[in-house]
């Protein structure tokens, strides 16, 4: 099916309106959205905005526990949502507008705007290292500076299709549900909750998607096959995660990428995108970094006590200019701890990763200071899946770690805690089902005695023990036919890893 905008305008200026006259909805109003992805998604996400409040997004395939904590942290008393959709929230006290049977037959025109640059125009939560996730409050001024860079430095236009494929739990997806809107261009919906590379490739085919954003590993996958399906792309964005294009080698598709690819780097504390490195030559494409900062930003790399450091020496990257994000809400700890207020370069953010400048200008990204990591493009605070297994009866200590993008629980049962002959793995498993997202589940978990240290006291993760790989607690799913065979193998050698399930 397909929308016009001014069908799409109809329906979000009578929700708009609907939402003022009936729940006082101004600037800065919080207004949860839980939907997948569809053109109600979109109606909601505009309805919110021409109402003049900050719309939350949340994926209603979380776990229950994830879904009350937003709602109760965000101190909300409504939900935008759809029938079928909200089964499993029915239950709260918490009341569930169904946007897709309200009245749309009268005619409204645009609301008057009520917001400027500083009030909100959304709320994301991320991973959190308290065992719960924070919410990024993001205003107006952030978003509109992000979209006016993409649409001049893409050269974004009515021309432009552009593939909606991500959670919109995610800040990278207003790259492709709102910026083309903004711009006259069009935002295909891809309606699957589960990736799929074939339909991907089909998508962009049928569809003749001029722009994809995708993190490496998902990107590595789609030029793997022939490349006369993406004939059509004309910007192609990693982001998510460290791009490393070891994998393809092959001349025809190293041609079609120089050009069309950039490499980006960007916390959801900044608005997405913060760098851009663009690859127009074989010598770029062979020597990564994550750019230069973009319009409106400053990068800065500064040691332990934030003093500026020269090229080549490494320290912590921070982040300024109009995107940075006005703070985390209820939380205003946590909000001085990381938007710092320094003494010579402003207002800046302290994004915890460890990068250097090149002799070019260009940034060299190195890693983590913290136990942040990111697997398959999604950010994961190693804390907050700590957290949630400590909390459980009988685990006397747990660490969690990263290791060839798979996450993997080290953990000491409390033997006097247990009862006997129960199951603290099977308990923990069955507890983090309940409470974080799939991407946040351990693959692996491994029972210690004890947690091994180093001479400093602390845990030396180096000397944690491999765990076996052909335990792993997610059910393993043979491949069915060769195509499968062939994707497993794939992931078997970028990953280097031994098994592969076709459900993971």
């Amino acid at each position: 099916r397909e929308f016009t905008y001014a069908q799409i305008n109809q329906k979000a200026n009578s929700l708009g309106a609907y939402l003022r006259e009936n729940y006082a909805v101004k600037a800065n109003t919080i207004v949860p959205i839980m939907l997948d992805r569809s053109e109600w998604m979109i109606i909601a996400i505009l309805g919110v905005l021409k109402a003049g409040g900050a719309y939350l997004p949340i994926d209603p395939h979380y776990p229950l526990e994830r879904i009350e904590y937003i709602l109760r942290d965000s101190e909300t008393h409504f939900v935008l949502s759809q029938e079928n959709t909200t089964n499993t929230i029915n239950h709260l006290d918490i009341e569930i507008i169904h946007i897709n049977i309200l009245d749309y037959t009268h005619e409204i025109e645009n609301l008057n705007i009520i917001t400027g640059v500083k009030d909100l125009i959304y709320i994301i939560y991320t991973s959190g290292t308290t065992g719960q996730p924070k919410g990024v409050m993001i205003e107006n001024k952030s978003i509109v500076t992000r979209s006016n860079f993409y649409h001049s430095f893409y050269d974004i236009d009515a021309s432009f299709s552009i593939l909606f494929y991500r959670n919109f739990c995610f800040d990278a997806a207003i790259e492709e549900y709102l910026v083309p809107l903004l711009f006259g261009g069009k935002s295909v919906i891809y309606a699957q909750n589960k990736i799929d590379v074939a339909l991907l490739r089909n998508y962009i085919h049928k569809y003749q998607i001029s722009k994809i954003n995708m993190p490496p590993i998902l990107l590595n996958e789609m030029f793997k096959a022939s490349l006369s399906e993406l004939s059509s792309l004309k910007t192609i964005i990693s982001g998510g995660d460290r791009l490393i294009l070891s994998e393809i080698e092959d001349k025809k598709t190293m041609e079609f990428m120089i050009g069309k690819l950039h490499n980006a780097y960007g916390p959801t504390e900044a608005s997405n995108d913060t760098t851009i490195y663009p690859i127009n030559s074989l010598e770029e494409y062979k020597n990564l970094s994550i750019g230069k900062a973009i319009a409106n930003t400053q990068t800065y790399i500064l040691n332990k006590e934030q003093k500026e450091q020269p090229l080549g020496s490494i320290g912590e990257l921070y982040i300024g200019g109009d995107g940075l994000a006005k703070g985390y809400l209820n939380k205003p700890e946590l909000t001085e701890k990381v938007f710092i207020v320094h003494e010579k370069l402003g207002r800046i953010y302290k994004t915890g990763d460890i990068a250097r400048y090149r002799e070019d200008g260009n940034i060299e990204y190195l890693g983590r200071v913290d136990d942040q990591v990111k697997i398959r493009g999604f950010r994961i605070e190693l804390g907050e899946i700590e957290s949630v297994i400590r909390n459980n009866e009988g685990v006397k200590e747990v660490v969690v770690i990263a290791k060839e993008q798979q996450l993997i629980a080290y953990i000491v049962e409390d033997k006097e805690a247990l009862e006997e002959n129960s199951s603290v793995i099977q308990r923990i498993k069955k507890d983090l089902k309940n409470k974080l997202p799939s991407y946040m589940l351990p693959s692996y978990f491994v029972p210690l005695a004890s947690l091994p240290l180093n001479m400093n006291g602390k845990i030396d993760k180096k000397a944690l023990p491999e765990p076996n790989y052909e335990e792993s607690d997610k059910e393993y799913v043979e491949a069915k036919n060769e195509k499968e065979e062939i994707v497993i193998e794939a992931f078997l050698e970028v990953l280097s890893i031994k098994k592969i399930s076709t459900e993971d």
